[in-house]
């Protein structure tokens, strides 16, 4: 994907969330090999009952999770390690995060 497709890509979803919770050590190994930090939405279930409820109802049960979330909803993305990046599948969508 050019780098011109993944920005408007990005324009067109409202946020990508990162689930994660305190005492978590993969969630910690994701967090220190973000590419871009300042574009993702991390938020503790441990900490949040309302992020731990909105996880819930959206099926996710494990963390470290990422979810898009749309107009249409969230919906979870495959989270995965290539080398020292980070990247979610989403649908038919790579994003390194």
């Amino acid at each position: 994907m050019t780098n011109l497709k993944k920005d408007i890509y990005l324009k067109l979803m409202e946020e990508i969330i990162l689930f994660s919770g305190e005492g978590c050590p993969a969630c910690d190994e994701v967090k220190k090999h973000l590419k871009n930090p300042s574009r993702i939405k991390i938020v503790d279930v441990t900490k949040d009952e309302d992020y731990a409820r909105l996880a819930f109802e959206n099926d996710i049960l494990a963390i470290p999770t990422v979810a898009i979330k749309t107009s249409d909803g969230i919906k979870k993305c495959e989270l995965k390690f290539e080398g020292n990046t980070v990247k979610a599948k989403c649908g038919n969508k790579e994003i390194i995060l």
